[in-house]
């Protein structure tokens, strides 16, 4: 064994330990003696974890090349693709050389599940490019905002009927038919709500666009695949027997493993917050240059970010001070995320691949609760 991995050692075994707890928890009846304990356990453990990931690339979830190298999954999480003019909801993952687009295989009661390649792009040959006039960009439908807020308000009613049902003698039975049903509308949502396009190509072949709902996680898969591409990066062609192999291995390797839905949360997970949270903007600073800057706030609702709040735009300064309050509704929100632009005046400089979002991203972070 290897010193690098010997080193990651020590995290597996806190990875199992918390995997452990979560099932002890499962099972530990709430009115225990044992089950706040374990649940800090298990917070300390997944704190932990986090911290890890923060500090250090995730090495250990590696596949090995024919050529005995490591291919290390940087990244990955479900993006919504526009294909043949319709959405489709994907599983993304960015390897250290690669960038692969996979779907979920249908398979019958008991079967392991599987991905199925729908795609990839060597990280040598890929590019941000906006596309020429001459190509077409696949159109993108936009939802009126009352269809929107009409699922919201199904949703909504979905879940006061199951906390109703949990406490009804002999409910079970209902409270899984009304979780699969709120599961359909909030994946529903969660497939038809982005509108932000985030586009990938291929420099030898065809264009990819996905469409996002945050463009702090648009900007989070792009610094991702540029902090790559600064290496010493070598075009790959994988036979169709490695392709089989990597995708195989895709669903031990993934860290994200459900779709961003409250349905797919255990009872014990937190709920998120609801009601309004009032937020003052006041001041940013750490800026080389003068720049027109302004602020948005995001916060995940029903699976997906939305923006809430914009402030004004601080003219040819390098410490802005905004000090401007906002009230935003959250809706089982967990996370509040800031990013601080620069507006764009000069037309030279914009950059169409943004469509609507044609500002510079000066800074960005959040806050989870």
């Amino acid at each position: 064994m290897v010193l690098e991995a010997l080193l990651y050692k020590p995290i597996d075994r806190v990875t199992r330990s918390t995997l452990v707890l979560h099932d002890l928890l499962k099972h530990t009846p709430k009115d225990h003696p044992d089950f706040p304990l374990l649940q800090d356990a298990l917070r300390i453990s997944q704190n932990f974890l986090s911290s890890i990931n923060e500090e250090i690339d995730p090495r250990r979830t590696a596949v090995t090349t024919p050529k005995g190298e490591a291919r290390q999954l940087v990244k990955d999480g479900f993006l919504v693709e526009v294909s043949e003019s319709s959405r489709k909801l994907r599983h993304v993952f960015l390897f250290t050389d690669l960038l692969l687009c996979a779907k979920m295989k249908k398979t019958s009661v008991g079967r392991h599940q599987q991905y199925e390649c729908k795609w990839y792009i060597p990280l040598a040959d890929l590019t941000f490019q906006t596309l020429d006039d001459s190509d077409s960009s696949p159109s993108i439908q936009v939802l009126p905002e009352h269809e929107i807020e009409e699922i919201k308000i199904k949703i909504s009613v979905l879940k006061s009927e199951i906390q109703k049902e949990k406490k009804a003698p002999k409910g079970q039975s209902r409270v899984d038919r009304l979780r699969k049903k709120m599961n359909e509308q909030e994946s529903w949502l969660l497939l038809h709500s982005p509108t932000i396009p985030f586009r990938v190509h291929n420099k030898h072949g065809k264009s990819y666009q996905f469409l996002l709902s945050s463009d702090y996680e648009r900007s989070e898969w792009r610094e991702s695949i540029q902090k790559l591409q600064k290496k010493d990066l070598q075009t790959c062609l994988l036979s169709p027997v490695e392709l089989q192999v990597l995708t195989s291995s895709c669903f031990k390797l993934r860290t994200v493993h459900n779709i961003p839905v409250t349905s797919n949360k255990d009872d014990e997970e937190t709920p998120g917050l609801y009601g309004f949270l009032h937020v003052i903007v006041h001041s940013a600073k750490g800026f080389k240059d003068s720049a027109n800057l302004y602020c948005t706030l995001e916060v995940d609702s029903y699976g997906y970010f939305v923006s809430k709040a914009k402030t004004r735009v601080f003219r040819d300064t390098m410490e802005p001070h905004w000090n401007e309050e906002f009230e935003i509704e959250l809706e089982g929100s967990q996370f509040l995320r800031i990013l601080c632009y620069e507006n764009c005046y000069d037309k030279s400089l914009l950059n169409k691949d943004d469509n609507e979002i044609v500002d510079k991203i000066m800074g960005k972070g959040q806050v989870q609760n």
